[in-house]
């Protein structure tokens, strides 16, 4: 990997705090990499930043027991995660390991390692939005289907949205009811975007791949694991109000990042 090449360097101690910082709030999925065998990495969740005298040390949860295993011995690893339409590389000293968790130090530098073509952004719990697909509804009698209340049935039928951009967006959820009407290439015609502080937007999607997703949810055995869904959707014939309250919402997403 050379940083060479890189987009972006950050140097700033204080500004790669507050990045680590922001990524933790999100609890963002990252990776880390062997630096002498980069093709093989372990999943983790960032989920504390703490300062050790001087210093300052990143937690991450939601590791497999391979994963814990394979961190062991390692010195140093390159960690990886995407922040708004970066990927995001750098070296951190892997400081120690136990049963759920692992500790590295914070690095010296972030590098960019690319952009996006089509950026996306992630949304979080402070943006929420998601979308509604005419073609499925969920119904009491499904019992994969998200909970059903009679009174706000429309609500257990909204999709939450996982990453968005001007060219589509994926969602997510745990019920597999969803996925199992949806297939790729299938056409929505009368999808609605549901955006904060924004009236739902009509919008005609094409579901373009499924797939589904095994992740770590229990501390105290990290391979205990619960599948979520997954479903990329691109906008077809996208309107200009809809693109314009998409571009909105993309830029409240980048202001409360704040990178």
């Amino acid at each position: 990997m050379s940083q060479d090449s890189n987009n972006i360097a950050v140097k700033n101690p204080s500004r790669i705090l507050h990045i680590f910082n922001k990524i933790c709030e999100s609890k963002l999925p990252v990776l880390m990499r062997e630096i002498q065998n980069q093709s093989l990495a372990v999943k983790g969740n960032a989920v504390t930043v703490q300062q050790v005298g001087e210093k300052h040390e990143l937690t991450i949860e939601n590791i497999s027991n391979k994963g814990l295993q394979f961190l062991f011995d390692k010195e140093e690893i390159i960690l990886e995660f995407i922040m708004l339409s970066l990927k995001i590389h750098c070296t951190c000293p892997v400081i120690q390991t136990s049963e759920t968790q692992a500790v590295i130090g914070l690095p010296s530098a972030l590098f960019s390692m690319e952009k996006r073509k089509n950026a996306r952004y992630q949304t979080n719990k402070n943006n929420l939005s998601f979308i509604s697909l005419s073609i499925w509804s969920s119904t009491h009698e499904d019992y994969v289907s998200p909970p059903f209340f009679t009174n706000y049935q429309k609500f257990s039928s909204y999709l939450p949205i996982d990453n968005i951009s001007t060219e589509g967006v994926c969602f997510v959820s745990r019920f597999p009811s969803v996925f199992k009407r949806i297939d790729q290439q299938l056409i929505d015609k009368k999808s609605k975007l549901i955006l904060p502080m924004t009236p739902p937007i009509s919008v005609e999607t094409n579901i373009k791949w499924v797939k589904s997703v095994k992740n770590s949810v229990n501390k105290v055995n990290p391979d205990q694991k619960i599948i979520t869904y997954l479903a990329g959707c691109q906008f077809t014939n996208l309107s200009q109000e809809a693109t314009h309250n998409i571009k909105k919402y993309i830029q409240f997403i980048i202001n409360s990042s704040d990178m």
